[in-house]
């Protein structure tokens, strides 16, 4: 997997009602507020990102997309580069909290994640979230059951 665009998705939107960014922004500012504390424990807010200690989240307007409408949530850093690999996991977590946060508020039906053909149904997405345990441990290599033979 090349890295060659920030961690994203994209909330498709009915029509251009919920396209102003500040209630995004202000999910995303929670969020943060819980995973990523910026210097003295505050979250720092510009006109379409705002800013944790190691990661931020920019929110971009855009009224007509490959979808239709549509709000796309981008993980990025402090000074705007693509997040490390050794962030992908907590770039992950963000984005799928933050996501979550904003469909309290928006009218997405679909959402676009990480890539323009990876669709999934506003209710998949929360059903799927489910499965996933935001502090999973791997299990360790000589705990994993053997794989089985066909002998």
């Amino acid at each position: 997997m090349t890295r060659v665009e920030y961690p994203y998705a994209g909330l498709v939107l009915p029509d251009t009602q919920d396209l102003d960014p500040a209630p995004y922004l202000e999910s995303a500012a929670a969020v943060l507020a819980r995973l990523d504390q910026g210097q003295g424990g505050g979250v720092t807010r510009g006109a379409h990102a705002v800013f944790g200690a190691t990661l931020g989240v920019q929110v971009i307007s855009e009224e007509d997309s490959d979808y239709g409408p549509r709000v796309l949530i981008e993980i990025i850093t402090p000074d705007g580069t693509l997040p490390d690999e050794d962030q992908d996991e907590a770039a992950s977590r963000l984005l799928s909290e933050t996501v979550l946060a904003c469909l309290d508020h928006s009218s997405a039906d679909i959402l676009e994640w990480y890539s323009p053909d990876v669709l999934l149904d506003r209710d998949d997405f929360i059903r799927l979230r489910s499965y996933v345990s935001p502090r999973r441990v791997a299990m360790p290599v000589n705990a994993r059951p053997a794989p089985e033979h066909d002998d």
